[in-house]
This record gives C-alpha cells, sequence and structure tokens, in this order.
C-alpha cells in the first residue's frame, strides 16, 4: 500500500487488526474536492478493469463533515469519490467525479441509516459504476442510482477525511479504522491487536477548583480520567468518549489548595487499555480563576435543519470560589451585554446557570466567537469563549423523525432552549439532567404549520418544590408553532423569559397541549391558549409516575382559524379514537400562524422516546405505489415506490413494520435480498399523512445449473451427461434444455428436457454442451465440454454358423469360437462389442459365450431358465456393458445395464419374431416378425413403420429374416430372405439382392441376417451359405460360401 497525505498532517496507524487514517481537526478540508485528493489515503496500483471492491471500516463518521469512502483515480489525477459522511444530523452516502476544479455529483448526498456507515461497496462494469452501503457487508442497498462515466483506472483504495462547513469554522478531527478492503465476500479476519496504547504528553494545569488534564496516545482511542485524594481514584471520572490522538478534560468542583491523584485511562479500537497516574494540587483559594461549564461545548453549529425559533442559545454554568459578581456576554467583538446569573426561578434553575439569548439576525453566517466574562466578588475578571457556527437559510425537513439511539450528539438532531438535556445511558431516550422550570427542546422550524406530533415521555419524579412560584405545578408535554421568547415577562433580562404576546414579535407560541396539575386548578390533558389561558382539560386523565404515556398533539388550519388537539394514553394500550382536549383559535393578530415544536419538562424528572412529526392537513396525501405488483420478484429486480404526488416524501419498510419518518426515505429503486413485506407512506405539506402501501413480494431466486463434469466417449458412443439443477420454484414450473454451443457436427439428445441424459454425436470432436434452466422468469445455464475420440476400429466382420463356428474377413481379430466347447444348442446369433475387439456368441438355449474385449455378463442357463421358444437374436447395449436375447415369441431376457421395456412373450403372434435391434442412443429397441411386423419398446425408441401395413404377408416375395438400426435411432433396415431390403425413418436404401440380379436369377442360399456399417451409410448381408454382399460403404472383405464345416450360416457382427 502507498500512503497518500498531500497535507502532511496525517496519520497512518497499524493496530494490529486495522489500519486507522487519521486527520486532524483543522480549517482546511481533508477530502477528495476541487483541490485534489487531501484526504488520507491508501492506494494499490489496479488494472483498468471491472471493480467490485468493498471498504470495512470499524468506526463511522458521527460529526458533521466527518467522511470515509473509496477513492478510485486515474493516472492524470482525476478521481471519483464515494464515500457515506456526517451532515450534522444523519448520515449520507455520495458519490461524484471530479476534474481539477470542477466537480459532476453522482450520487447526491442519500440519507442512509446509521448502521449503514461501515461498509462501503463500490461495482464497476464496464463505464457503468454504482455505490452500496450495508450494515453487515452481506446485504447491500444501492445509494442512488448507477451512473455512466468513463475513466481509465489506475489506483484505489479506503480513505478517512473530514471538510470545513464554512469560512472561518474548524473541521473535526477523524480517524477512519479500515479493517477490510477488497473484494467481495469479506473473509474471515486472522489480524488481532493485543499491544495496549501508550500514553504520553501528559500536562495538568490547575485552578483553584478545577484542572484541565491533557495527554496524547500513540493510536486513537477513547479516555478518561480518575481522580481522587490520598491515592484513590474513586471520586470521579470525566470522560473523553471520541476517538482522538490528542484528549483534554476539565475537571470541576475540587476544592482549593489540595492534591488530587489522577489516573489516566486510555482504550483503543480493540479494547486494550492502559493507564498512567500522576498527582496534581489545586491552587489556594481566591487565586482560581472562574470555571465555566458549556453544556453543549465550547464549538456549537445551529441551522444546519433549519431554524426552530428566533434565537439561539449558548447554555452552561459558571462558578468561581469567591463568588461571582457579574457575567456579561459580547458577539463578534460587540459591546458586552449583562447577562443574568442562575438560579432565577424560571430559565435558570441552578446556581451559576446561564443561558445567552443570540438573535438569529445577528449571527453572521459560519463562524461567529462569543465571549463570555465574568467577574467575582473580588473584581478578579475571567474570559472565555465559544464558538457558534451558523448555517443560515435552511428549511427544516417535514415529516422528521428522531430516534435517540442513532444520535451521538442530541445537538445534531434538536435545539435546545432550555436546560442541560443529554441522551439516556442506554441511548435511547432524552432527558432532562436537572429538572426545572419549563426544560425546553425544540425540533422544527419556524416556517411549519399544520403538522402532528407523536413522542412517548415518562416521568421518574415530580419536583418537590413544584407548586410554588412561579411554576404553580408540573408538567409534560408538546408547544406548538414556537417561535421563541419574547420581552413580555421580566423586561430587559437575560435570558429573555416572556412568553406572552406582545404585538411586535412573533407571538411566542399558539399552544400547550399536555398533561398538567395546576395548583388550584384541574389535572388533566389540557390545552392551553397562545396567552397560557386553559381552553380545554380532560380531567378524568391523570399520570402515574414510571408509567410510559404516548402524546399526540395536532395542528391544522381552516381558513383563518387553527384547531389545536391533544391526547393521552399509556404506552401498551390502544390509542383513544378522540381527542381528549382541543380548542380553536380565531384570527387575531396575536395567533401565530406557524412555528417549530417544544418538547416541555416542567418541574419533572422525565425521559422522552423517539420523537415524530408528520404534515397535517384536511385531506389525506395520495397512497404510494409499489412497484413490481408480486407476489414474485426476480432477486436482481428492483423495487420502486411512486408517489401521487411530486411534492410527496415517502418512507419505507421492508420487515412488514409501519413505516414511519424514522423509516428509510425513499430515494431510488432498490432490491431485496430475502421474501419481504414492503410499507411505503407518504408525507405531503397540509395533507396528512397517506394511507399505507402493503405488498407482499417473495424473491426469485435464478435457478442453479450445473452441467456436471466433461466427458469423454469413443465415436458411435453414447455419452452420459450428468446435468444437475436446482431452484426455489418459483414463479412456476422449471424448464431444463439441451443445447448445442459449438462442435464440428450435430448432437442428438435421449432426452433434451432431462438434466441427467445421454447424447450421441454425427462425428468426432469437441463439443460445447449447454444447460438452461427457465423459472419462466430468470435463467441460469451451464457449460460442459464432451470430446468424442474418433475410434479407429478394424474395419471388417465375423460370419457365424449353427455349429459356433465363427470366421474373420477383414482386419477384424481372429477370436475363439464354440467348436471346441460342449455346445448344448445350435447358435443363434453372434452381436460385437462396441470396440469390435470381441463378440459374443447366443445360442438357441440362451447360453452366451464372450470372447475377446466383448465382458462375461451372464445367460439363462446361468439362472436356471429353459426358455419356451428358442432364443433367434440378440442386441447389444451401446456401452457394451449388457445385451438382450430374444425369443421366437418376442420373450425379452436382459442382462448388465440392458433394461427391459417390454415384450410379446405373452402375445399370440400372427408370425414368429426373427430378429432385434437396440436403440444405439436412448433406451429401448425394436424386434421384427417374419411378416415384418415391428414391435417397438422404451420411452425414447420411436416407432417409424412396418411391413404389414405396406404389404400383406401373404404377398410378400419372402420372409422377413433380419433388421439393422440407423446410428441415430430415428430409423432401421429389414432384410428378406430373398434379399429385398425395406427402409423406415431414417434408413437410406443402398441396394438389395433382387437390385442387382438378372432377371430370373436367384441367389443360391437365402439371406439369413444383416449388420449395418459404423458410419449408418451401408450394410453387409450374409447367405446360409456363407455368401456375403456388401452395398453402401460396406465394402465386400470376403465370404465362406461353400467353406463351411457342415453348420448353416446363421448371423453375421460388424
Amino acid at each position: 500500500w502507498t500512503q497518500s497525505d498531500p497535507l502532511g498532517d496525517s496519520t497512518f496507524t497499524w493496530t494490529g487488526a486495522q489500519a486507522v487514517l487519521s486527520v486532524p481537526e483543522s480549517g482546511v478540508s481533508h477530502e477528495p474536492w476541487t483541490s485534489g485528493n487531501r484526504a488520507a489515503a491508501l492506494f494499490q496500483p489496479v488494472s483498468d478493469v471491472d471493480l467490485n471492491v468493498v471498504a470495512a471500516f470499524d468506526t463511522r463518521p458521527e460529526s458533521r463533515y466527518q467522511l470515509q469512502g473509496v477513492v478510485v483515480e486515474d493516472a492524470a489525477g482525476r478521481f471519483l469519490r464515494f464515500d457515506v459522511f456526517h451532515d450534522g444530523s444523519q448520515l449520507s452516502a455520495f458519490a461524484a467525479y471530479v476534474d481539477g476544479g470542477s466537480v459532476t455529483t453522482r450520487v447526491a448526498a442519500t440519507a442512509i441509516p446509521v448502521t449503514d456507515g461501515n461498509f462501503v461497496r463500490v461495482t464497476r462494469v464496464g463505464d457503468t459504476w454504482s455505490l452500496f452501503t450495508s450494515a453487515d457487508g452481506v446485504a447491500w442497498t444501492q445509494r442512488g442510482s448507477s451512473f455512466t462515466q468513463a475513466f481509465t483506472v489506475s489506483r484505489l483504495g479506503p480513505y478517512g477525511g473530514n471538510a470545513v462547513a464554512g469560512t472561518g469554522q474548524n473541521a473535526p478531527d477523524y480517524h477512519a479504522a479500515v479493517d477490510y478492503f477488497g473484494a467481495l465476500p469479506i473473509p474471515a479476519q486472522a489480524d488481532s491487536d493485543v499491544v495496549a496504547p501508550d500514553i504520553a504528553d501528559v500536562s495538568v494545569v490547575p485552578s483553584a477548583t478545577g484542572m484541565v488534564v491533557s495527554w496524547t496516545t500513540s493510536e486513537p482511542t477513547t479516555g478518561s480520567v480518575d481522580y481522587g485524594q490520598g491515592g484513590s481514584y474513586g471520586e470521579g471520572t470525566v470522560d473523553s468518549p471520541s476517538l482522538h490522538l490528542a484528549h483534554s478534560v476539565t475537571i470541576g468542583g475540587l476544592q482549593p489548595d489540595t492534591s488530587y491523584s489522577l489516573r489516566i485511562n486510555a482504550v483503543d479500537l480493540n479494547s486494550n487499555g492502559s493507564a498512567t497516574t500522576t498527582t496534581s494540587g489545586t491552587q489556594p483559594a481566591g487565586s482560581g480563576e472562574t470555571l465555566f461549564q458549556f453544556f453543549y461545548s465550547g464549538q456549537q453549529s445551529f441551522g444546519a435543519l433549519g431554524e426552530p425559533q428566533r434565537w439561539v442559545n449558548i447554555l452552561g454554568n459558571a462558578s468561581d470560589p469567591q463568588g461571582l459578581s457579574t457575567l456579561e456576554y459580547r458577539l463578534n467583538g460587540g459591546a458586552w451585554v449583562p447577562m443574568g446569573i442562575g438560579a432565577n426561578g424560571r430559565r435558570l434553575v441552578a446556581d451559576g446557570d446561564f443561558n445567552v439569548d443570540l438573535a438569529t439576525a445577528d449571527l453572521q453566517s459560519g463562524a461567529n466567537t462569543v465571549e463570555i466574562r465574568a467577574t467575582d466578588s473580588t473584581a478578579d475578571v475571567t474570559t472565555t469563549a465559544v464558538q457558534v457556527n451558523w448555517t443560515p437559510g435552511v428549511d427544516w425537513t417535514l415529516p422528521y423523525g428522531v430516534s435517540w439511539s442513532g444520535v451521538a450528539d442530541l445537538t445534531t438532531a434538536a435545539q435546545v432552549v432550555d436546560g442541560n438535556w443529554s441522551l439516556t445511558s442506554d441511548g435511547l431516550q432524552v432527558r432532562n439532567v436537572v429538572s426545572g422550570y419549563d426544560r425546553l427542546l425544540a425540533v422544527g422550524d419556524t416556517s411549519w404549520t399544520d403538522y402532528e406530533v407523536l413522542v412517548p415521555f415518562t416521568i421518574s419524579a415530580i419536583d418537590p418544590d413544584a407548586d410554588t412560584a412561579p411554576s404553580y405545578g408540573p408538567g409534560i408535554g408538546v408547544i406548538m408553532r414556537w417561535n421563541g421568547h419574547n420581552n413580555t415577562v421580566t423586561p430587559g433580562s437575560q435570558p429573555l423569559q416572556g412568553f406572552l404576546p406582545d404585538g411586535v414579535d412573533p407571538t411566542p407560541f399558539g399552544s400547550i397541549l399536555w398533561w398538567h396539575r395546576p395548583v388550584g386548578g384541574t389535572e388533566g390533558a389540557e390545552a392551553l391558549d397562545h396567552r397560557t389561558g386553559v381552553a380545554d382539560v380532560d380531567s378524568t386523565f391523570s399520570v402515574q409516575v414510571g408509567v410510559e404515556y404516548l402524546i399526540r398533539a395536532r395542528v391544522t388550519t381552516s381558513g383563518a382559524n387553527s384547531t389545536y388537539q391533544v391526547r393521552i394514553w399509556p404506552a401498551g394500550q390502544s390509542e383513544p379514537t378522540g381527542w381528549m382536549a382541543e380548542f380553536v383559535a380565531g384570527s387575531g393578530d396575536d395567533e401565530p400562524q406557524s412555528g417549530s415544536v417544544l418538547l416541555v419538562s416542567h418541574e419533572v424528572d422525565a425521559v422522552f422516546g423517539d420523537l415524530i412529526v408528520t404534515p397535517a392537513g384536511a385531506t389525506a396525501a395520495a397512497a404510494p405505489q409499489v412497484a413490481p405488483p408480486g407476489p414474485y420478484i426476480d432477486s436482481d429486480q428492483q423495487v420502486s415506490i411512486t408517489a401521487g404526488s411530486a411534492e410527496a416524501v415517502i418512507h419505507y419498510t421492508t420487515d412488514g413494520s409501519t413505516p414511519t419518518p424514522l423509516s428509510p426515505t425513499y430515494s431510488g429503486p432498490f432490491t431485496l435480498a430475502a421474501d419481504s413485506t414492503v410499507k411505503a407512506v407518504a408525507y405531503e405539506t397540509g395533507k396528512d399523512p397517506s394511507a399505507v402501501t402493503s405488498l407482499d413480494l417473495m424473491v426469485n431466486e435464478a435457478p442453479t445449473v450445473s452441467a456436471g463434469a466433461g466427458v469423454t466417449v469413443e465415436f458411435g458412443q453414447s455419452a452420459a451427461i450428468s446435468g444437475s439443477v436446482s431452484d426455489d420454484g418459483r414463479p412456476g414450473p422449471l424448464t431444463t434444455t439441451w443445447s448445442l454451443v459449438s462442435g464440428p457436427g450435430e448432437v442428438t439428445f435421449a432426452d433434451p428436457a432431462s438434466p441427467t441424459t445421454s447424447a450421441v454425436f454425427s462425428e468426432a470432436g469437441t463439443y460445447v454442451l449447454s444447460l438452461t434452466a427457465d423459472d419462466g422468469s430468470m435463467t441460469d445455464q451451464d457449460q460442459v465440454t464432451v470430446t468424442v475420440n474418433e475410434v479407429v476400429t478394424p474395419s471388417g466382420y465375423w460370419v457365424a454358423n449353427s455349429n459356433g463356428e465363427v470366421y474373420a474377413f477383414g482386419d477384424v481379430p481372429v477370436l475363439a469360437d464354440i467348436t471346441a466347447l460342449t455346445a448344448t444348442s445350435p447358435l443363434a446369433a453372434i452381436e460385437a462389442d462396441h470396440t469390435r475387439m470381441g463378440y459374443w456368441l447366443a445360442q438357441q438355449n440362451g447360453a452366451v459365450s464372450a470372447f475377446g474385449d466383448a465382458p462375461v455378463i451372464g445367460d439363462l442357463p446361468g439362472l436356471g431358465i429353459v426358455p419356451a421358444f428358442p432364443i433367434v437374436d440378440m442386441a447389444a447395449t451401446s456401452t457394451g456393458n449388457g445385451y438382450f436375447l430374444l425369443g421366437s415369441d418376442g420373450g425379452i431376457f436382459t442382462f448388465g445395464d440392458a433394461a427391459f421395456r417390454g415384450s410379446t412373450g405373452d402375445i399370440v403372434l400372427d408370425q414368429p419374431v426373427v430378429a432385434m435391434a437396440a436403440n444405439p442412443v436412448g433406451d429401448g429397441y425394436w424386434f421384427v416378425a417374419r411378416d415384418g411386423g415391428i414391435f417397438t419398446y422404451g420411452t425414447q425408441t420411436r416407432f417409424q413403420g412396418s411391413l404389414p401395413a405396406i404389404v400383406p404377408f401373404d404377398q410378400l416375395a419372402a420372409p422377413v429374416v433380419g433388421m439393422a438400426a440407423t446410428a441415430t435411432g430415428e430409423g432401421y433396415w429389414l432384410v428378406a430372405s430373398d434379399g429385398g431390403i425395406f427402409t423406415f425413418g431414417d434408413a437410406a436404401f443402398h441396394g438389395s439382392i433382387p437390385g442387382v440380379l438378372a432377371p430370373g436369377q436367384s441367389l443360391n442360399s437365402p439371406i439369413v441376417g444383416m449388420v449395418a456399417t459404423n458410419s449408418g451409410n451401408g450394410y453387409w448381408l450374409v447367405a446360409a451359405d456363407g455368401g456375403v454382399f456388401g452395398f453402401g460403404d460396406a465394402v465386400f472383405l470376403g465370404s465362406i460360401a461353400g467353406q463351411t464345416s457342415g453348420g448353416v450360416i446363421v448371423d453375421l457382427a460388424n
């Protein structure tokens, strides 16, 4: 790997299990962009080929504009980037092509689930590129659409980086831990990290009541500092919870002029920990500075989601051992403004609390500096500063949802107005750390008009002083159409405390919809108007501490009026159908027409669960349409969802759950990995959510085809092909087909629709056969190579007589016969094996003798069977590993791999059976009677015709005495005792005895048998006196006419 660090400030760390690519906090972006690829990256050179690579990270971005992904470069420095990044509120996927200063967005920023941030996959087929993310590295979701980009790849690899959000701002540091980079599937990892991180550069800066502890680590780690007195570390712990190389924490609330023991802890990505200890003393009382604690860090961002009120708030606490005298703030070097110091009974709950109201109109786009100056009772002055990053002009998206479990920093999902809010320890809820008067958390935009809110809450405790002024009783719920505090209560205070109409600024809110237990009033589900007057209350409702409830609140506009409604019910119970409290607000000048949502926790210790806000209106949005219609969908087919309006936003699920704004936002077609119930809902401004569209889709996987192992056979043999097909049975019946891809000749399949079949070939050579399976929607195919070797077989024939003597002609081998044996019955037939290097002799009693390469397989005497009718012929299978014996009654006896397919042994025939032929390429056989009647058996053996259908027996010049099959198995010849030839199917006529004898001339002895040549383009006939006659390519090689030793010739073989 080649490390790429263009800015020279990145760090590359090998942990033993990951490669960590670190970029520092900086005012300069470390990303692949118009200034070049400034990210920390690892590269390998690759060929310019199709790609399917994945980068698996053990980290994911959690702060605004941290990013990680895959970068692909060409030799000229142009590049394609594929990444995931955090925009301050959510993770998104993105892809772009960068050519110098020109950027072409290829996949627009697309929100993805938090769990999808660890796996980035890039595919390239030709010039088509696609981006995928995954939660587990197995199931992938395409982000955006595939795009076309001509590109000559030179090198590629993973990268980590950051980006500056605006002028004067810093990008956060980031440490991208790459666990794997390469092709799918991701292999099991054998690497391990057992080395603990080193802790160095420890620094302690004390004050009278606190200290700042800093340190560095040899690799990115989280950290913490345990502290205590007298060698103990149990007094408290301050965390540094994010991965950093340089850490710093502030410990507050310490005793002046006291020695403290400090234990600094570091834990790396792979849970290896280390610790180091030191001691430090605080300064004497009166010599320390004011200690500032900002509830939400010293660098805060606002506006990235939208503008929920006309203020942004900087909240914290200041403490000084000498006591605070005054607090002041100034914005961007302006005039100092006096601040209130808590507690004040309203917005500032605890001693030393402060809350700076900064008007958004006073903020400059980008970075702003807010200085806070404290003066203590001894006139000591301490100044600190916080950076406020402001993004104007963003409209908060509606619908909106917050799943707190997916939020690392709650200020990226909501805007705090009052109080110290935090996520619960399990990350599933948000709570006010210190309860008190109107703890407020804002969501949404001041431009929101009509909407509905759903959020659960649980009260853990009610403040003991909840009923005292100015609280006048506990409450919890939501405030609708919030715009921000004004100056109507305690004028001139900072922060502002007003919430009543003032006729100048937008009215702070439209309605408070909540549970309330007012002092001297009626407890219940309550609706307050914009002047906090009780507009309606359901006094039958009350809450119990420790019980979870859900609250649904709604505001809609009809003409000049606005209607507010609320209902609250225990979680786990059915939602009430009616509203508990509601009221209609008129069109007065002080009635707000829009505003955001506030979660309000008033004098209660409580938590809120996941929040959902949806548009509302008099009518519902049109239901979305899901395609394809199902019930089946191919595994490579994409699901698309369309809305009835271009302005609608669609959210969907694939697990059968009801979609909400917390569900994925539909951004483009996607595939399904398994059977799914796709549900979708459409949201449109000014309308209620649509009905939920639900569609069950069963994923059809393509058939899996194997054509089997390659086969080698000799020409003339049948090749056994062992293919296999598996399928999920969807969507319909599966069909399989064998076909010829290439080869020098033709192929005939015994059953082209069966995966396991056999085939014969018209010529020797190399053949490629394809097996295709089609389930009605998807297909798969595989190929197998069959090598057909040219067989150099002897050219000749054998002639046998009834005594069992065998005579060889041509270059067939001279082998033994049964004359040396004691024949128990006259010879009935001779049959050559497929090598032409051996033969069998069959006697009329069913005894069979094997000679040469012909194997011994069995006979009737060996089975203790005496045939009722004499054996008249035999035929071998194409493999040479079996044969049939034929009785004159049409009875069939099988041996070896010869399969019995039927006989006429139990039928009274018009004429006796005289000869048979086995199908050379498939299952079955034929036999023929003296009248030329054909009997056909076997699923792959077809009847091609017979003589009785053409010529009655009494009109035949001579009876039929023999037959032979063509090489294809699609035809046969019959021969009569006078040498007449009859052809059927694809059997070609090559000549006959009557056709060559002179008129009036006849044979000396009748014909007794025939055999076809290997090519099928000729045949020999043999007479009872041993005379041999060749036709077609059957070459005469000799005969024994008149030379036998007493027995008549009964058969010949080739």
